[in-house]
């Protein structure tokens, strides 16, 4: 059998057999004048035959050209002065026992082949690589695809979700604008971190339910922001990323209509970062408060800051390129209500 790790020869188990047959059948039908072992001797006898067979197995011409190239003569101690007809006869005999075990091979090779095959597919993956799976789609934009990945994981592995996949599945649900599946999964991610003394847990599943516009649920705003508040309380002053979580806490200021707390630490937010798309986010959020602060001068002195910070952002960086994709339509159907008072 050939080894299946040869790309090349791998389909192709029969091609050994045929060559040996093939060469055993001209020697054997040596009988004829040596200057008869022509190409069109070649040609007719076997090769119109075993080409008309490999063509209808989609091949190429492969053993038409190998005949082609098959002049030789036969030495006289190898010439057998056997009559033709039984000559014949004979190398045919030979050469279709060997074609049919040829063919009894290459279908067990197959068969094996293929089982191989399966048994590789079938292999279950381990939990981490299916979440790694689950990951991949997401970030490739297959996000019905990754939400299907990761829902088996919600009941069977919990424990292998993070916070930051709380995030991020956030922002998947509000880009299918899908409420109902965002609030079931801010459900179960929130009551994941109820007890959580994490910033960065705590912020995280809140900001995964607060990134969905106009939240509905009061359960789950009033989750949200008990989570926020825990993330500030427990964030250290000197911490370089503390601005995230300043983010977070303005969002769920905003979401309950404290705007003028959330005036306060979306400016925070922005003098105490460098990180562009944390500024480009807060800078979105601040013209959406603004608005709905009934301050249209003031967004508007933020509004472009807002486009070319968000424009900026980076595809690879995906979480932010996302959220400020949000915040950008969530800001732009703001200025068309409020142009339409």
């Amino acid at each position: 059998m050939l080894p299946r790790e040869d790309p090349a020869r791998r389909g192709q188990p029969l091609r050994p057999a045929f060559d040996f047959t093939l060469t055993l059948f001209f020697r054997l039908d040596y009988s004829l004048d040596s200057d008869q072992l022509n190409d069109d001797h070649c040609q007719n006898h076997g090769g119109i035959i075993l080409d008309e067979f490999l063509n209808s197995l989609g091949r190429n011409n492969y053993w038409g050209v190998k005949f082609m190239t098959m002049k030789q003569k036969a030495p006289p101690s190898e010439r057998k002065w056997i009559p033709k007809s039984v000559r014949r006869t004979s190398a045919l005999l030979i050469a279709s026992v060997l074609f049919l075990g040829a063919m009894v091979v290459s279908g067990m090779d197959m068969a094996e082949a293929q089982e191989s095959d399966s048994s590789a597919a079938s292999r279950e993956k381990s939990p981490k690589e299916q979440l790694d799976a689950a990951r991949k789609l997401m970030h490739a934009g297959k996000y019905e695809e990754s939400l299907q990945a990761f829902e088996p994981f919600f009941k069977e592995n919990p424990g292998m979700i993070t916070s930051g996949d709380c995030v991020a599945l956030g922002i998947v649900y509000t880009l299918l604008e899908d409420r109902p599946g965002h609030e079931r999964f801010s459900r179960w991610a929130l009551d994941k971190y109820a007890e959580t003394k994490s910033p960065w847990d705590s912020e995280h599943a809140a900001k995964g339910y607060l990134v969905f516009p106009e939240p509905k649920d009061k359960e789950l705003l009033a989750k949200s922001v008990r989570l926020a508040q825990v993330g500030m309380d427990n964030i250290e002053a000197d911490n370089p990323s503390r601005s995230w979580v300043y983010l977070t806490y303005s969002m769920a200021k905003y979401r309950t209509k404290d705007y003028d707390e959330a005036a306060i630490w979306l400016k925070k937010t922005i003098d105490d970062t460098k990180f562009d798309s944390l500024i480009a986010l807060a800078l979105g959020y601040t013209v959406l408060n603004e608005l709905a602060r009934g301050d249209a001068a003031s967004a508007a002195e933020y509004l472009q800051r807002a486009r070319d910070a968000a424009a900026s952002i980076h595809k690879g960086n995906w979480e932010g390129f996302n959220h400020s994709q949000i915040i950008l339509k969530e800001m732009e159907a703001a200025l068309q209500k409020d142009a339409a008072k």
